[in-house]
């Protein structure tokens, strides 16, 4: 039961309807997150990489961010709805993501990489390990901004709480929360 009403507090947030408190949100962020690890570990019909490919595939907003443990620490607070459209574009059959920044319907600065899902490792979630490898500016210049690929366990990461056909939730390498909108 409180699973189902942190999933509508959570599609809430990613309507255009008035949003819900942002400590309500963090709190349901976290509830959502134990409890879909629960149901992850005792779910083996599939494993958790493939679920997530599935859905995983198209572009998503981001909504409301914590930010890392290190920012909530200094700021005091638990998050705030992320005041710029900000776009995750994923395509999972060739393994790229897009990052970008939008002003209006505008792309002004876009991040490009590639990313692997890497199946949950017992009692964690599964997780999206990527790495930035090109920078385009205004759609006018495309940069390239790698180096050599890192090993997983260097690159920046996701670790998927939740995503389906409306939002998407995770938790960041360096510990904070994210709620996405799919568009």
């Amino acid at each position: 039961m409180q699973h189902e009403q942190d999933l509508q507090v959570l599609r809430s947030a990613a309507s255009p309807s008035k949003k819900p408190d942002r400590t309500a949100l963090f709190e349901c962020l976290v509830r959502t997150e134990k409890s879909n690890l629960a149901i992850s570990r005792s779910d083996l019909s599939e494993t958790a990489a493939s679920r997530l490919k599935k859905s995983l595939t198209g572009s998503w907003q981001l909504v409301y961010t914590t930010g890392t443990v290190d920012t909530q620490d200094v700021t005091g607070k638990k998050g705030n709805y992320f005041p710029i459209k900000a776009v995750q574009s994923f395509d999972c059959e060739a393994g790229v993501i897009k990052n970008g920044i939008y002003i209006g319907a505008f792309c002004v600065l876009q991040f490009g990489g590639d990313f692997d899902i890497v199946d949950a490792r017992k009692g964690a979630a599964c997780r999206v390990v990527f790495d930035f490898d090109r920078l385009l500016l205004l759609s006018l210049f495309d940069i390239s901004i790698g180096g050599e690929r890192k090993e997983d366990k260097d690159r920046p990461f996701f670790s998927w709480i939740l995503c389906d056909d409306k939002i998407a939730t995770a938790r960041g390498k360096g510990g904070g929360l994210a709620l996405w909108k799919r568009i």
